[in-house]
């Protein structure tokens, strides 16, 4: 797994093209990422599917108590199969757009 610090966030970038072998290499590793902006690159992941993104819920919803922002990339999925929890863009750039507005907003009080 490649994990690369930004100015305000943690850029995660699984090696494997496996969802559960990265979901797995993920779990053991989000307990020490849990503190910062989490931004997971899985465009790569040749098997992603709205039931493997929906896996993720349970580790947004910690992030989002800490108040601290969880999106994923990821492309050739159907949007609407996934939890509306889940803040997913198919690109980097937006995800770091909307990362920067979330930032916005907890800084506003929403």
């Amino acid at each position: 797994m490649i994990v690369k610090k930004g100015a305000n966030y943690t850029l995660i970038k699984p090696k494997a093209k496996d969802f559960d072998t990265f979901l797995a290499e993920f779990d053991a590793l989000y307990k020490g990422l849990n503190q910062t902006n989490l931004i997971l690159d899985l465009s790569k992941i040749t098997n992603n599917s709205a039931k493997n993104i929906n896996q993720l819920l349970p580790m947004l919803k910690q992030s989002k108590l800490l108040k601290k922002s969880f999106i994923v990339v990821a492309q050739a999925i159907n949007i609407e199969s996934i939890s509306n929890q889940i803040t997913c863009t198919p690109t980097l750039l937006e995800a770091k757009d909307i990362l920067e507005m979330e930032m916005i907003e907890r800084d506003l009080g929403f």
